[in-house]
């Protein structure tokens, strides 16, 4: 006979606290996967993703200040001349500026910034050299002019254009 008294429920309440203590555990952990926050656009309808993109390819943006003079459906025209067999899949208007002095030079202007789906040419193939993040025509917004445009890749180039 043992010294020590034995207590049955004492191994099966171990158990039991055991088991809640590891369901509490898992419950937290997949309530914080739930509620973290996935990217959400900014003011301007833009991912984080695409701002960063915009940014290293030398064009800032931020909320617009004014009234345009020209269109969405005008700036749109204008960049799809820029592209051949491109979409538009977003155009909003947007304070721009360069960095590094791009074409915007280094004052803010007032822009419709457009986003383009480049679209295959006839026979199926992109015209780029590798995939496309970003396809982007920046049209001034007061006088429609054409300002600036930015293709920005990734992944291996498909052929030895644009591969220097």
């Amino acid at each position: 006979m043992s010294p020590y008294p034995r207590r049955p429920h004492s191994v099966s309440r171990l158990l039991a606290g055991t088991a809640l203590a590891l369901a509490a555990g898992i419950v937290a952990v997949v309530s914080l996967l739930a509620l973290s926050p996935s990217p959400s656009e900014n003011g301007l309808g833009l991912l984080p993703s695409t701002v960063s993109l915009m940014a290293r390819s030398g064009v800032v943006v931020n909320e617009p200040t004014g009234r345009p003079l020209v269109t969405r459906n005008r700036a749109a025209m204008v960049a799809l001349r820029q592209g051949s067999q491109d979409s538009v899949k977003q155009a909003f208007l947007a304070d721009v500026s360069s960095t590094g002095g791009g074409p915007l030079g280094p004052g803010v202007q007032l822009c419709w910034v457009v986003l383009l789906q480049a679209s295959p040419d006839a026979s199926g193939t992109l015209p780029a050299p590798g995939t496309i993040d970003l396809y982007m025509v920046v049209v001034n917004a007061r006088t429609g002019r054409f300002e600036e445009g930015v293709i920005a890749f990734s992944g291996a180039p498909k052929s030895g254009v644009g591969a220097e």
